[in-house]
């Protein structure tokens, strides 16, 4: 098993600044809380609001991170984790923006920035449920109840029998799972679908492994198309 760098958050020095616009509400500050946690490294936050456009942006900037530097070839993954962790902290701020924005400043000098709609951080977080659903019944070790919750599509094609055995049987081998914790999320086609790829860690203490769960965004049963689990 491997160690990942949620582990070891606690110990990074976190700076934060304003870049502009520095006053910001309770509920910015929660979620710039909540960037911190996961992160670490150095944040600092501006606003930028276009009447013309009707664009209304809350920008984060993210550097010394050793939790994004783990992905440097996938960056965009950890900028929607700081997106959507900004985001699910906004409460009524949420119908304050259009559009939550990060910025990366990477250890090999790379600067990326991305740019997500409300709307999307919105969807996903309404279908974080499920992540969090599987990841409760992972804790508990009920593997059985997870099965019903499995897509049964012509584009998830798997035996369903033998893929939660092999879940039972890994899991047993290890601590038990304490927390799930997001690293971000993407969206893709598989078959003409759109599918919503989460990306996180299960955390068993000091260590942690792999997970992610693909959704179909417009699947209104609550089912996961494919959980991929690695240890």
């Amino acid at each position: 098993m491997k160690k990942y760098g949620l582990a070891i958050v606690g110990s990074i020095v976190v700076l934060l600044s304003a870049c502009n616009n520095s006053k910001i509400s309770d509920n910015e500050k929660k979620g710039i809380k909540e960037v911190v946690s996961l992160y670490g490294g150095k944040v600092k936050y501006s606003k930028e609001d276009s009447a013309a456009v009707k664009k209304n942006v809350f920008e984060i900037d993210l550097s010394k991170s050793r939790f994004a530097d783990r992905y440097t070839d996938n960056p965009e993954l950890p900028a929607s984790g700081v997106a959507y962790a900004f985001y699910k902290k906004l409460g009524d701020d949420k119908q304050k923006y259009t559009h939550i924005k990060c910025k990366l400043l990477l250890s090999d000098g790379e600067k990326v920035d991305y740019e997500y709609p409300v709307n999307e951080l919105e969807l996903v977080s309404s279908k974080m449920k499920i992540a969090v659903k599987i990841t409760d019944l992972i804790k508990q070790r009920n593997f059985n109840a997870i099965k019903p919750m499995l897509d049964d599509s012509s584009y998830a094609q798997y035996n369903k029998d033998e893929f939660i055995k092999n879940l039972e049987e890994t899991d047993l081998q290890y601590a038990k799972v304490n927390e799930l914790i997001i690293v971000g999320y993407r969206f893709y086609k598989i078959y003409g679908k759109d599918i919503l790829h989460i990306s996180g860690q299960l955390m068993r203490g000091a260590q942690a492994n792999a997970f992610s769960i693909d959704i179909d965004p417009n699947d209104v049963q609550e089912r996961a198309v494919m959980i991929n689990y690695t240890i």
